[in-house]
């Protein structure tokens, strides 16, 4: 990279580096996708199973 009158010069799109930081990025994205999905569904057990431990003490009060 050339620093020219304060304007930065970036390498070609095409560059190894680049295509090797946009597959990283593509991983990382679905594996925060991954762990969003499964902390969402253990927030959805967890409130399905309070949601019956609730009905159940109060059915028998």
């Amino acid at each position: 990279m050339n620093i020219t009158k304060g304007s930065l010069e970036t390498p070609p799109a095409g560059f190894p580096s680049d295509i090797a930081r946009s597959e990283r990025r593509t991983v990382v994205r679905y594996f925060v996708l991954a762990f969003l999905f499964t902390i969402t569904a253990i927030n959805y057990g967890d409130r399905a199973t309070l949601g019956i431990a609730r009905s159940t003490r109060i059915s028998h009060t």
